[in-house]
């Protein structure tokens, strides 16, 4: 090869890698440039939330409002509250107070001290109750005493050891008066699911549950069933283990309870409420 074509064909070589580097820069250059419009979009979008966010919202705006920032939970209602400003916000079963600006989220317990009211036990009663309803007039296998004087809803899971203490002491519950409605949750995990769906479905499920909560086999069956209903029903209240009692004013216990430590409670519930004092 002659010294001419040597340097032509190394000529050719360096215009063709000048070319290419020129393409790879070029492409950098557009990447960049894609980036900077995107992140200069995504901080647009930020500041025209930021700016609607900080002007007055109304309860169906803050509704929006709330969906938009927490789209994993649901958002029941929002509604204004005695205090100037702030809504109440009830959401995937919890009560939150968020400032009408959309500003500040706030998780707490919210004092009417003129009133000596505890407005969010007050609100979280009304939620129970409005849930306790669905749940009283829907699946309950129920134990009922000659004459009935008070009503409480169990939250039950059938493999739960306090709970099967609980049921043990159904004599003695009925013989105070307390009918027993039991809602069968399957808080232990799937085996309690299947046994609460066989103990639905079997023929006489009072039966099927005592032997279930003394620990006996039980007939594995399948049928039009309301225990993942009733699991979702018990999330809403804020369940958070069994047995659960709901009462008849709405109040929420739970942990086990001896026959006359819930005799006591449900008799409370029925008197009228008296007035709440903020922690000291």
């Amino acid at each position: 090869m002659t010294q001419t074509t040597t340097t032509r064909v190394m000529e050719g070589g360096t215009r063709d890698i000048t070319r290419r580097a020129a393409r790879r820069a070029a492409t950098r250059t557009t990447r960049g440039a894609a980036r900077r419009i995107t992140t200069r979009i995504a901080l647009l979008a930020a500041a025209l939330a930021a700016g609607a966010a900080a002007a007055e919202m109304t309860a169906e705006q803050a509704a929006q409002y709330m969906a938009a920032s927490f789209p994993n939970v649901r958002v029941e209602r929002v509604t204004p509250t005695p205090l100037e400003g702030v809504y109440e916000v009830v959401a995937g079963g919890s009560i939150y107070y968020l400032t009408h600006d959309g500003a500040f989220l706030l998780s707490g317990t919210l004092y009417d001290l003129k009133a000596g009211a505890d407005l969010t036990e007050r609100a979280y009663a009304g939620l129970r109750h409005s849930v306790a309803d669905a749940a009283r007039a829907a699946a309950v296998i129920s134990y009922a005493p000659e004459k009935t004087r008070y009503t409480v809803t169990v939250l039950s899971d059938v493999n739960c050891g306090y709970c099967r203490k609980f049921h043990n002491q159904m004599k003695r519950v009925n013989e105070l008066g307390i009918r027993v409605n039991y809602l069968l949750i399957p808080y232990l995990g799937k085996k309690s699911r299947r046994d609460a769906i066989s103990v639905w479905c079997a023929d006489d499920r009072r039966a099927a549950l005592d032997r279930a909560k003394n620990g006996g086999a039980i007939e594995q069956k399948d049928c039009d069933h309301p225990v993942d209903r009733n699991m979702r029903i018990a999330e809403t209240l804020g369940v958070r283990g069994t047995p659960a009692f709901l009462l008849a004013d709405g109040k929420l216990l739970s942990g086990y309870r001896t026959p006359e430590n819930l005799l006591e409670e449900v008799k409370r519930a029925g008197a009228p409420a008296q007035p709440a004092r903020p922690p000291r």
